[in-house]
């Protein structure tokens, strides 16, 4: 779901936090945690 909505967003996280309704730096968390801490990966 992340990831999806990073690459319709061209790897935007800061849109993709507040649509999601969190924190850029809780966006950049779970990325870490599932393993896309590099937005290249995405």
């Amino acid at each position: 779901m992340l990831s999806k909505a990073l690459q319709e967003r061209r790897n935007n996280c800061s849109a993709v936090a507040r649509e999601s309704g969190i924190d850029r730096v809780t966006l950049w968390r779970r990325l870490d945690r599932l393993g896309l801490s590099s937005i290249g990966e995405v």
